[in-house]
């Protein structure tokens, strides 16, 4: 049968070639914008799955209403995540992070700007599922002055020694090397190459809820729904926000 096929099939380019030609080319081409097309809806999809409890993260969203003005933003104030943590059950973990621009390092008389740095809370190894090489998730941002960074970036300053335990200095401040991650994957929607505690940052002490400039993720309990947390939003932003 299949041999049938094919002869019909080159009997019908050789009598009409140009024709022929055409619909083959057609059908490749619809054949290969399919796939493409498959490839980048399943790269989509995968964005943020490799995390173990991607089902239970979210992030907290500003959305601000002043007379005929608005605002709407993927931030909140830093003083919202030790609050919201407290008084909300169906909240397990929050952390606060954000992605901070250029940083100068140096070590010795080494010195290098390095353009993706992360400022993130004390519990954000355990939130997110990014592997580290060296180091405890629960403890490498526990402390002020830590910082974690992939293997690459510490052997820029380390070479072959090993660097956990080692200081560097971050725009004139001595930070701890606490943990090596590996390199975060092509499919988060945020990359770093070296993350420090939050509790380094003077915005870790911000009590003005009025003040929007914290990108905070928290993790929903297991068992707990969505709408608890919704429904505490409203008595606890009116709790917090009279003065504004």
């Amino acid at each position: 049968m299949i041999k049938h096929y094919l002869h019909i099939a080159l009997r019908n380019l050789l009598k009409r070639p140009f024709y022929t030609t055409i619909n083959i080319l057609g059908l490749a081409i619809g054949m290969a914008c399919t796939l493409l097309i498959a490839v980048y809806i399943l790269q989509e999809l995968s964005y943020d799955r490799f995390h173990e409890k991607a089902d239970r993260i979210y992030r907290l969203a500003t959305h601000l209403e002043v007379g005929e003005s608005g605002f709407v933003g993927a931030a909140v104030s830093p003083a919202v995540a030790q609050p919201f943590k407290e008084e909300t059950p169906a909240v397990e973990m929050v952390v606060r992070m954000n992605q901070e621009g250029s940083k100068i390092f140096r070590k010795d008389d080494l010195t290098i700007k390095e353009d993706k740095v992360l400022v993130a809370d004390p519990d954000f190894f355990r939130l997110f599922s990014f592997p580290l090489l060296v180091g405890n998730p629960e403890s490498v941002l526990q402390e002020p002055n830590s910082v974690v960074m992939t293997q690459e970036v510490a052997s820029k300053y380390f070479g072959e020694e090993e660097a956990v335990g080692q200081t560097i200095q971050m725009d004139g401040q001595p930070f701890q090397i606490t943990g090596i991650m590996e390199p975060t994957p092509p499919n988060s929607h945020f990359h770093f190459d070296i993350v420090y505690s939050f509790l380094s940052d003077p915005k870790s002490k911000i009590d003005n809820w009025g003040k929007i400039d914290a990108h905070t993720y928290f993790l929903l309990r297991e068992q707990a729904s969505i709408e608890e947390v919704e429904d505490n939003l409203d008595p606890l932003l009116r709790k917090y926000l009279r003065e504004y």
